[in-house]
């Protein structure tokens, strides 16, 4: 069975209600709440401003500092928007879906100086950012599997709340430590 964070997510909190959704694959639509919709319309901005390389009527309302960020990433050596990675259950990279045991979808993944890879995370809404580093930790790991040998940088950007939390550095070492857990 493929996992993802959200499915962590789901088991920790109701594990009837992911045996339900993911086991048996029982129909599970929930109303989509107004700041789903939100967050979903921000996180497209945010990919066109970096997929297209334009500077939109979005970028332009970002403050100056989360407009520095995007022209980072889009000056960087190479970048992917949307990247996923698909580990198998010893967190290396799964060759074939079959083989697949989690799924991570990262907003963003570049490399300024092919010594670190940094994952970006975009939020909205009130959250404080630092409610977020589990998941940045299980970004880290599977961004050791994809890129080996490389120090990773986990990066939190609330765009509603002009927000860039530091990042999480993440040492070789580290993702090894983590990959064993």
């Amino acid at each position: 069975m493929l996992h993802s964070y959200t499915s962590w997510g789901v088991f920790s909190g109701c594990p009837a209600r992911f045996h339900h959704q993911y086991n048996l694959r029982t129909p599970h639509k929930e109303p989509t709440p107004e700041f789903f919709l939100h967050g979903r319309q921000v996180h497209s901005d945010a990919e066109t401003v970096l997929k297209k390389r334009v500077k939109s009527i979005w970028y332009e309302s970002q403050p100056d500092h989360i407009q520095r960020f995007l022209d980072r990433i889009v000056q960087s050596d190479d970048y992917v928007v949307e990247n996923r990675v698909e580990t198998d259950i010893e967190w290396n990279v799964a060759p074939t879906k079959p083989d697949a045991y989690a799924v991570f979808k990262m907003d963003v993944a570049f490399s300024e100086d092919n010594k670190a890879v940094h994952i970006v995370d975009w939020k909205t809404g009130k959250q404080p950012l630092s409610k977020y580093v589990p998941q940045g930790t299980a970004y880290a790991a599977a961004a050791s599997a994809a890129w080996p040998n490389r120090t990773v940088a986990v990066h939190f950007a609330n765009l509603d709340q002009g927000k860039i939390a530091n990042p999480h550095i993440y040492t070789v070492a580290q993702c090894t430590n983590l990959r064993i857990m």
